[in-house]
């Protein structure tokens, strides 16, 4: 893929060429709002069940979890994009553990992003492709591509732009 190539079924990583649909998770940040990750991504989806203190953490880190032996950040995705915590926002039930790669060649690293207790997945196609929503100026740094679903725009993350934000 060229960072030019913005197709659905390129950001979604559909197997052969000749592929129309790609498969994606549906990750619901807040009542009725969803990103899509591309499955591969995924490493874990568990029951949110103790955070342990993250001094210095950024306002959207909860807390870190342990996973497979690594101290992981749990991030509410909901609080990046809106720029402050919501303290009304029900809190999460679950994780969503992702995977990234810093640099093409690196090892995987992994972060978790709060989570329902649902993902759904759906097949996603080049025509359901649309705009970004204009409601959070981070939409362009994370997000790969957004398709349109059930009347919504649902922006496709980049797991390595996202999970490397804090750091640019």
């Amino acid at each position: 893929m060229t960072p030019r190539d913005s197709s659905i079924e390129s950001m979604m990583g559909a197997i052969d060429a000749g592929a129309e649909q790609a498969q994606a998770l549906l990750l619901e940040y807040r009542r009725g709002h969803h990103v899509a990750l591309p499955p591969h991504t995924v490493q874990d989806h568990l029951a949110l069940t103790g955070l342990l203190d993250a001094p210095d953490a950024p306002y959207y880190c909860v807390g870190n979890m342990v996973w497979q032996g690594e101290t992981l950040p749990v991030w509410d995705l909901n609080a990046l994009l809106r720029a402050y915590a919501d303290v009304k926002a029900p809190a999460a039930s679950h994780v969503l553990v992702i995977a990234y790669q810093a640099v093409p060649g690196a090892s995987l690293q992994y972060h978790a992003l709060c989570a329902p207790a649902e993902l759904p997945d759906i097949m996603v196609s080049d025509d359901m492709q649309c705009a970004l929503p204009a409601d959070s100026d981070l939409w362009p740094l994370i997000a790969i591509s957004c398709f349109s679903h059930e009347g919504r725009a649902v922006p496709v993350l980049d797991t390595a732009r996202l999970c490397l934000l804090r750091d640019a």
